[in-house]
């Protein structure tokens, strides 16, 4: 059964792992190493220059953990998850991802203790503004958002809430608001371009996908989406571009490799797979009697 058919008890227990090979142990096992092998110097050269995909160490990737974002993604329906060691790390990082000093974000008035004195007291030692608003109503939160340049974080913000509302026309919206005071902003651009890709406009996600690769020519997000787009287009010259790019920067991709091959026969690039899952071995017809 395919990931995208599973219901939310399933991929909570298996989305993001495939049984052992060796041992057929359907458990995700426990990685307690700190370090990795290495193939060769050349391999642990292009791993730390992120020219590789790979583990290098514990504290930045983990087999483990790399099943339970993968879990969390495929549960809450998005295209990758980061786990932290605590709900309070996750908050700092997320406010730092999209804000900085002399700029603000806006947030509901009934948190967690802890949270609100990293709000009120740590985040304006970084000269970051945190504006709290009555929850009880969403409307608080539009009229707390500034249109000036600095506030362009609470515009991402909200438009992430419309996003979990399924308001995704709102949420454009909002992403096209903050894209006129950050332009250069390349996770900016990338997200605009799903919305625009999940509401079939493609013509704009095209334009918003093509523009996060100029700003970063090495990101493989935008190339796989605009991948898709040609694709869908026929245009499959295009198509296999992208993702011969992408290969580049992941020869182990097993994917990528998997949706090369389907395009170069001629094939839909996603014809027999599922995103984010590994190829399911098809069984002789004599297994299957």
């Amino acid at each position: 059964m395919g990931q995208q058919n599973q219901g939310i008890d399933t991929l909570a227990l298996h989305a993001g792992q495939v049984p052992d090979p060796t041992t057929g142990s359907r458990a995700v096992p426990i990685y307690q190493t700190t370090s990795y092998a290495f193939k060769d110097a050349d391999h642990a050269a292009d791993l730390f220059a992120l020219r590789a995909f790979g583990n290098i160490y514990t504290r930045l990737m983990n087999p483990t953990t790399d099943v339970l974002e993968k879990r969390l993604a495929a549960i809450t329906g998005g295209t990758g998850a980061v786990a932290t060691a605590t709900g309070q790390a996750a908050i700092f990082y997320s406010i730092c991802a999209i804000t900085q000093a002399g700029q603000n974000i806006v947030t509901g008035d009934k948190l967690y203790g802890g949270t609100y004195t990293l709000f009120t007291v740590d985040l304006k030692r970084f000269g970051i503004e945190v504006r709290f608003v009555d929850s009880s109503d969403p409307e608080n939160f539009e009229k707390a958002i500034s249109l000036k340049s600095d506030y362009a974080p609470a515009h991402f913000l909200m438009a992430m809430i419309y996003v979990r509302e399924g308001k995704i026309v709102e949420a454009i919206d909002k992403l096209e608001m903050t894209k006129g005071v950050a332009p250069s902003d390349t996770g900016l651009a990338f997200q605009l371009g799903f919305l625009y890709y999940n509401n079939e406009q493609l013509n704009k996600a095209k334009a918003e996908f093509e523009r996060a690769i100029l700003l970063d020519p090495n990101y493989s997000n935008a190339r796989y989406f605009l991948g898709l787009i040609y694709d869908r287009e026929e245009n499959k010259k295009e198509a296999i571009l992208q993702f011969e790019r992408i290969e580049q920067f992941n020869p182990e991709n097993q994917e990528v490799k998997r949706i090369l091959a389907n395009l170069r026969a001629g094939r839909p690039a996603l014809e027999g797979i599922v995103p984010g899952q590994p190829p399911v071995e098809e069984k002789p017809a004599e297994q299957l009697e």
